[in-house]
């Protein structure tokens, strides 16, 4: 069953990694003495994440299946520490990933969930999985349909993903906290510049990336940018006022969204 399971120490802390892929988190914790498990739903990604633990000679327990599924990570309050990264937006059920999260947390736990930030002026220029411009602003279906039209594949591994309110509602209801954080050591952004090459972009795109569309398609994504832009704007002119650029870098330019969620002692 692939990497040997480790020995579950009462004094040691847990590790869970949600989508361990290549397997550098499991083997950092297990470095740092946690027992680690990890669950990774791609067999091809699985099996190199395990191969890579096996040459670190680390001793972690590792599932390949969909942490959906009933039947992987049964139970609650295992984990000490959970983390997810770049994985929630390829889940089909973000409220039960959300929720089994929060489940899986001992009392006193934490756990750790980064994504793409939806609003993300360049990845509406470019999407962080297929760089496409435009498909951030449609729901799973539509993007769907146009990532086909532009790549001529039909397929697109990227579901529905949301804007932090909403998982930050979705961990309360789960009974957990939930808070943004940031990374500080980022350079301030030029955010004139990144508006700028937002419709730099689109003009490329009506010119070029647009001609692989059909004519509803194109209507479709023209249509949300023009949303899209009114409510950037609204928002840019009141951040203005307030002094407060840097909030609204946060929400629309920075790449990550990073959540920490705590669930409560008692």
């Amino acid at each position: 069953m692939g990497v040997p399971v480790g020995s579950g120490l009462g004094s040691r802390k847990s590790y869970l990694d949600v989508g361990f892929a290549y397997g550098g988190s499991l083997a950092a914790f297990a470095s740092l003495g946690y027992d680690v498990t990890g669950i990774e739903i791609s067999e091809t990604l699985g099996a190199l994440g395990r191969l890579n633990l096996e040459s670190s000679g680390q001793v972690v327990e590792t599932q390949i299946g969909d942490f959906l599924s009933d039947e992987i990570l049964t139970g609650e309050g295992k984990f000490d520490l959970i983390t997810c990264c770049d994985v929630i937006e390829h889940v089909m059920d973000p409220e039960t990933a959300l929720r089994k999260v929060c489940r899986l947390l001992k009392p006193g736990g934490i756990a750790y969930v980064a994504y793409p930030t939806k609003l993300s002026i360049p990845y509406v220029r470019a999407d962080a999985h297929v760089q496409l411009f435009g498909l951030t602003l449609l729901d799973y279906f539509r993007a769907r349909a146009a990532c086909a039209m532009y790549t001529g594949y039909p397929w697109y591994e990227v579901s529905d993903f949301y804007e932090p309110e909403w998982y930050l509602n979705t961990i309360r209801s789960a009974g957990a906290h939930g808070e943004m954080v940031y990374d500080s050591s980022l350079p301030a952004p030029d955010v004139p510049g990144e508006i700028a090459l937002l419709y730099a972009s689109f003009s490329e795109w009506a010119k070029s990336g647009a001609k692989k569309l059909d004519p509803l398609m194109r209507h479709e994504i023209t249509l949300e940018l023009a949303k899209y832009s009114a409510r950037m704007f609204q928002e840019y002119s009141e951040h203005i006022a307030r002094n407060a650029v840097d909030q609204f870098a946060r929400k629309w330019i920075d790449r990550l969204t990073r959540i920490l969620i705590r669930k409560p002692s008692s």
